[in-house]
């Protein structure tokens, strides 16, 4: 097991509090607030008094309260960090609302199942939490461990611009089959369901390519028009609790 708490792109912002955050941003906001239907939505919603929306990262770069034993474990990438949404309408927080119990949110935008597994491996017996909910990232994407010593990591996406060509041969390979995607997702879930058994942790596993990406008249959207809303993180909910 990996003794050194895990790096991930939330380390950069640490103890950080924002307003706008990657592609919830002010420019964004500004531009559909000049369509009618958007101002309306808005408005509905609640998201246009100044810092209704914001990002509180903790020290361990995660976003919300600071990580505390129990509770529930949440895995995943926007649709867990909640890109576009407050805090208390995601679904982490509104599964620790109807269990009674905190939540422990290790997601990050723009991660892949295999940062979920690097974070489980370590987080699962420091927080031993009551329950761990993933809701695996799209499939297709793929991390890739840069250098030794202090651990980065990138993540590859079929539109990712390939810079280091000792890499450009495998990661195209990587991307001209969708099988590849299939199987990593498949080990990386099968390897995290290993470690709750391990743990004896009860997990749950959702998929974002199925629940968060249906059409917006299913799902409304969050502030950034990019990821579902409120709705849809109700809907996730439900199925969660149906299943646990």
């Amino acid at each position: 097991m990996n003794h050194t708490e895990p790096w991930h792109s939330g380390h950069f912002h640490r103890n950080c509090v924002y307003d706008w955050m990657h592609t919830d941003s002010k420019e964004s906001y500004n531009r559909m607030m000049q369509d009618p239907v958007h101002q309306k939505y808005f408005e509905q919603q609640g998201w246009t008094q100044p810092g209704v929306i914001q990002y509180r990262i903790n020290s361990n770069g995660f976003r919300g309260n600071e990580l505390q034993p129990g509770g529930i474990m949440a895995l995943g990438c926007s649709f867990t960090f909640g890109s576009g949404l407050p805090e208390s309408v995601i679904w982490p927080n509104l599964m620790a609302q109807q269990l009674n119990t905190h939540v422990n949110n290790l997601s990050w935008p723009g991660t892949a199942i295999d940062t979920a597994f690097r974070l489980c491996e370590y987080w699962i017996p420091v927080l031993k939490p009551m329950l761990v909910c993933l809701l695996a990232p799209p499939k297709n994407r793929l991390e890739l461990i840069m250098g030794s010593g202090s651990v980065k990591a990138e993540v590859f996406m079929p539109m990712s611009e390939i810079k280091d060509s000792q890499h450009d041969l495998f990661l195209k390979n990587w991307f001209t089959s969708d099988e590849n995607a299939r199987l990593n997702q498949r080990r990386n879930c099968l390897a995290i369901e290993a470690m709750c058994k391990q743990y004896n942790v009860p997990l749950i596993i959702k998929y974002a390519d199925q629940e968060m990406s249906r059409s917006r008249e299913e799902l409304e959207y969050a502030r950034d028009y990019m990821h579902a809303g409120p709705l849809g993180h109700r809907l996730l909910v439900k199925k969660m609790l149906d299943e646990y």
